[in-house]
């Protein structure tokens, strides 16, 4: 014998198929049977002076589907009890609450309420609650005890009220806490990682990227345009491509290494434009406004300026939502951060196809550096150049 309450895991198909079925077969046999009798009648009792809270709205007798056929009970819509000394074979209660202070035979399912099972009580099948609570006070349940916190894809009146006021108030204050921190570590990572990605860049290919840089302030909306379109292309371009190679036999062993290697070489050409239009936004801010002095004026940091420039806003819109009036200004912010970084890398983009990942300085022609610029005249990128 258990009385204490179990809660493994349990789907709540079972409990619906069982309480519609007893439903349907108890409804059938007391259209069928003759009118009850008055010991019938007393066994049947559709709602008594509540003991505990019951569910809004199962509280009128005239509102209630009760079926009866002397074993088994179900009650649609209203509140149930078993009284001391009555005994039932199974009990099904639908929108509403059960008592059980007698015997139950069966089993005693409960959807959309409470089951108090008091000392005199006693319950020798399973138990199954769903979308309620199941309270023992001392009486047996032969049988296993199953409680499912909520139906699933069925909110209480109070839930929904909840949810609507949270959608107000754009949510709890520790929720907006927790999503604004969680949004300012992932923006700081993504940026310590393209930062990583560019230095690396630079260290191993700093010709390429400074081509790939000067073509896009050179040629803005000529990148722009060409980035747009690639952008268009690029899924057509990737079924062309595996077209191709499957009706030639030579080609469909190269399928194998095609299909995962023209994402990333997309994905890598993507990045190769973010980085050098944050290089590229970067100098072109140094020359403005002089941030650096002559003896600090390099690559590296050019390339962490404009990453700054490029993702601060988003560091900004985060720390404006968390608080509790200003969440759709951070919401904008971060909008019209993200608009631009796609702008950015889509023109980036472009400029690596136009100069052919930096190996083409057809379309590059940078500004004429100062005479007096020592990174400009160690540089063979400047020195081997036509401008």
């Amino acid at each position: 014998m258990r009385t204490d309450l179990l809660k493994p895991t349990f789907s709540p198909l079972p409990a619906l198929v069982l309480a519609l079925a007893l439903g349907i077969a108890s409804t059938a046999a007391s259209a069928q049977t003759p009118p009850p009798t008055a010991a019938t009648e007393a066994r049947v009792e559709a709602v008594e002076a509540p003991e505990e809270p019951d569910i809004p709205g199962t509280q009128e007798p005239a509102s209630l589907d009760v079926s009866d056929d002397g074993d088994r009970v179900s009650v649609f819509g209203g509140n149930r009890t078993i009284e001391e000394g009555e005994s039932v074979r199974d009990v099904v209660v639908v929108g509403g609450n059960l008592r059980v202070r007698g015997d139950v035979r069966g089993d005693a399912v409960v959807v959309g309420g409470n089951l108090t099972l008091y000392e005199t009580g006693r319950i020798r099948g399973d138990v199954i609650v769903a979308g309620g609570r199941f309270r023992n006070q001392g009486g047996a349940v032969d049988g296993e005890m199953r409680n499912v916190d909520r139906v699933p894809g069925v909110a209480t009146a109070a839930e929904a009220r909840r949810e609507a006021r949270s959608e107000r108030r754009g949510g709890s204050f520790f929720g907006r806490i927790g999503r604004g921190v969680a949004g300012i570590i992932s923006t700081l990572v993504f940026a310590v990682v393209l930062a990583a990605a560019g230095a690396a860049l630079i260290f191993y290919g700093y010709r390429y990227l400074d081509v790939v840089s000067d073509t896009l302030r050179a040629s803005t909306l000529r990148s722009g345009a060409v980035g747009l379109a690639a952008m268009f292309l690029v899924i057509p371009t990737f079924v062309v491509l595996i077209v191709a190679l499957a009706v030639s036999i030579v080609g469909i062993p190269l399928l194998l290494v095609a299909i995962p290697l023209y994402p990333l070489a997309v994905a890598a050409a993507a990045m190769f434009g973010l980085l050098a239009a944050a290089h590229a936004i970067g100098e072109r801010t140094s020359e403005e406004r002089r941030l650096y002095d002559l003896r600090h004026r390099n690559a590296y940091a050019y390339l962490g300026t404009g990453i700054v420039i490029l993702y601060a806003p988003l560091l900004i819109g985060h720390l404006m939502g968390m608080a509790p009036f200003l969440g759709w200004v951070g919401t904008l912010i971060k909008f019209f951060t993200y608009a631009v970084i796609w702008a950015v890398t889509v023109a980036g983009l472009g400029a690596v196809v136009l100069s052919r990942a930096g190996t083409r300085r057809t379309f590059a022609h940078p500004p004429a550096p100062p005479p007096d610029d020592p990174l400009v005249d160690d540089d063979p990128i400047f020195r081997d150049s036509d401008v």
